[in-house]
């Protein structure tokens, strides 16, 4: 058993890392950190583990071992907290309940005067995030199991919408249900390897980007999670090869059709041809990457304490793969790709986050300097890459 005096200690430690971080900076986040326990909504986590800053704890898992919903890393939650701005007596609506952690933090930021619905699509992960809540004694929270694509028309309008799932694609019926002028806070899923946390202030029907940061979600699950380009690999890594351990990857790539995944299996299973040292890495090099150039591809290992992950490109027609690990660049097969990240990496400028601007509209905007992401409900147009390159448009 865990004392109070202790606990207290705990948070106050996670709030100065927090801080330290650059992830929490106002005082009404700030208390709710303070105020509400994690490890409650962790059970059987070591509590040292449930309060350390970077750690999202898998909680539920599919048939293929890949988590499907977890509590995430306060670093992640405190930025989105921060960009959602909650004011006492607010409304609020979140897509995907988790623990429930997040509902409770959201709860102590509303105050008593405020309410909060949280949906999530998963019977058994709502009824955790229920008893979970119901134990630290969380008030005005209404947890419902629902798809959360859908939302709560019942309890509208609101105020804010925080969605705790990567999105590929954003519902109407959040947009319909924020007032006007409210701000929509979700992980936007821009390309493989490229997820942002965004802050959109709702402008009629239209969404305004106001801030963004870079995260990493499980994606939406439902009839309208957005294509199907995760697929299961694996890969001898080279720091491994001689003990025989075989490393199990995710990869997201674009147009996962089994002809495809079937050449990237192939690639990886060849091994490595070719390994050099990364060009210095500008900052935004990987979104750059990502949407200036067709056929991005991420890969992530699959459990261990700190999981590997890199980003590249991936031509199937050439059988080539290249990726950056780390500030390594390695390559599969025919070196067209690789060609094509060093030329990237050698040739493309800084791109800062605080330049960024996405506007998300129901119809494809056309504007000259953008990036166009086709999307079936809200098209996006990711603007501020300094590219001379004009407009490029993908639904992928």
């Amino acid at each position: 058993m865990v004392g109070e005096r202790s606990l207290q200690g705990h948070r106050t430690q996670l709030v100065e890392d927090l801080i330290a971080r650059r992830a929490l900076w106002s005082e009404p986040v700030r208390q709710a950190f303070l105020a509400v326990s994690r490890h409650p909504f962790v059970p059987g986590t070591p509590v040292d583990e449930a309060y350390r800053v970077d750690r999202a704890i898998p909680t539920h898992l599919d048939e293929r071992g890949v988590s499907i919903s977890s509590s995430s890393a306060p670093a992640i939650m405190a930025i989105m907290l921060e960009m959602l701005a909650v004011a006492p007596g607010q409304r609020v609506l979140e897509i995907g309940a988790g623990t429930g952690y997040n509902a409770a933090l959201l709860s102590h930021l509303v105050g008593e005067a405020g309410a909060v619905t949280s949906l999530d699509i998963d019977e058994e992960v709502a009824r955790e995030a229920s008893c979970h809540l119901l134990e630290v004694g969380a008030s005005g929270v209404e947890v419902l199991r629902k798809d959360g694509w859908l939302g709560e028309a019942r309890n509208a309008p609101f105020d804010r919408i925080i969605a705790t799932v990567e999105c590929w694609d954003i519902s109407p019926h959040w947009v319909r249900q924020l007032t006007e002028g409210g701000v929509l806070v979700l992980p936007l899923a821009l390309g493989p390897g490229l997820t942002m946390a965004v802050a959109f202030e709702k402008v009629g029907q239209s969404l305004q980007s106001m801030s963004m940061a870079y995260c990493g979600f499980m994606p939406l699950r439902g009839p309208h999670a957005g294509p199907d380009n995760r697929t299961l690999v694996s890969r001898w890594d080279a720091t491994v090869a001689d003990r025989r351990e075989e490393s199990r990857w995710l990869a997201v790539v674009a147009e996962a059709t089994p002809e495809r995944c079937d050449t990237l299996r192939a690639l990886l299973a060849g091994g490595v041809t070719r390994r050099m040292a990364a060009p210095r890495l500008v900052s935004g090099w990987n979104v750059r990457l990502v949407l200036e150039e067709p056929d991005p591809l991420h890969l992530f290992e699959i459990g261990g304490t700190s999981p590997r992950n890199a980003v590249g490109l991936f031509d199937s027609d050439r059988r080539s793969l290249a990726l950056v690990e780390g500030e390594s660049i390695v390559s599969f097969g025919a070196e067209t790709c690789l060609e094509r990240v060093v030329d990237r990496l050698t040739t493309g400028e800084p791109s800062d986050l605080r330049g960024l601007e996405i506007t998300a509209t129901p119809n494809l905007i056309d504007h000259e300097s953008a990036v166009l992401l086709r999307r079936p409900h809200f098209d996006l147009a990711v603007q501020g890459l300094h590219s001379d390159g004009g407009a490029r448009v993908t639904d992928e």
